[in-house]
């Protein structure tokens, strides 16, 4: 649980400020994206089928399936901004999620949004890459019941 942290005033204002430019820039790029996203399906749109080759479709496709997945990225990235700005406004800004000690400021000048100290951060993106333990029945657990084999073909009908 992250303590409250007390950093100077004049720093964090520095880190309101970058979490502020942050957020208009993941805005503005978001914007310019979907109007990008629209531009396309308008000229998709405009085209009805007619003379329009397969490959072409699928570099459409290709292109709105990229501006979507980026726009969504953009999304989770602003989120992230928000969630710092509330920790700033509640006091718990600059402390680590996982143990409560302070983040360095060079840190959160550098990654703003930061939930964790690098030690921290280190063990949580190992434990995210880990492996998944096994199920103690094993990879693969056997049936419960084991299924009667086939009937072997009596001579008869083979032929």
């Amino acid at each position: 649980m992250p303590r409250k942290r007390t950093l100077s005033a004049r720093t964090l204002h520095t880190l309101r400020v970058l979490l502020e430019r942050e957020r208009e820039r993941i805005r503005e790029t978001q914007e310019s994206l979907r109007r990008d996203l629209r531009a396309l399906a308008e000229a998709h749109g405009e085209e009805n089928g007619y003379g329009t080759h397969l490959a072409d479709v699928s570099s459409d496709t290709l292109q709105q399936e990229v501006l979507q997945a980026e726009i969504q990225r953009l999304e989770e990235e602003s989120a992230r901004v928000q969630e710092a700005l509330q920790r700033l406004q509640e006091g718990t800004y600059g402390s680590c999620v996982d143990c409560g000690r302070p983040i360095p400021v060079k840190r959160l000048r550098a990654l703003p949004t930061a939930l964790r100290d690098a030690t921290c951060q280190r063990a949580y993106d190992a434990r995210a890459q880990a492996p998944p333990t096994p199920s103690p029945l094993g990879r693969f657990p056997r049936p419960l019941v084991t299924p009667e084999p086939e009937p072997r073909p009596t001579p008869r009908e083979e032929e």
